[in-house]
């Protein structure tokens, strides 16, 4: 058996990324994309920001559009299934509910600017 095809069989498939060679995934929604080696930057289909993996980081697709990983350098991710029913909505409502924190609080910041 391969390697790619041993690493099919156990849910998983990791890929080499060199800098200006795009992984295109689709169709992946809660697929969990972990950087193994060296940093990715991702651009997912719906989100307001990219978002950067070092070694360890995870990332899970938080739906089905395209998602765009790409290394900063050399380096190597890992593309895992989904290990949870939901765990893509989950994922994105965490997402959404951090950056409505972020313009609450900056709001609150700017009306204190103004109170003084």
């Amino acid at each position: 058996m391969s390697k790619l095809a041993a690493a099919r069989a156990k849910g998983h498939v990791e890929y080499e990324l060199t800098e200006r060679h795009l992984l295109r995934l689709s169709n992946a929604a809660g697929r969990r994309i972990e950087c193994v080696s060296g940093r990715a930057l991702i651009t997912a289909y719906g989100e307001t920001t990219d978002f950067s993996l070092r070694e360890g980081n995870v990332f899970i697709v938080p739906n089905n559009g395209l998602t765009l990983v790409e290394a900063i350098g050399n380096g190597r991710v890992r593309v895992k299934s989904p290990a949870l029913p939901g765990q893509a909505s989950l994922a994105r409502t965490l997402r959404r509910a951090a950056e409505l924190l972020r313009r609450i609080w900056h709001a609150v910041q700017g009306e204190q600017k103004a109170l003084r």
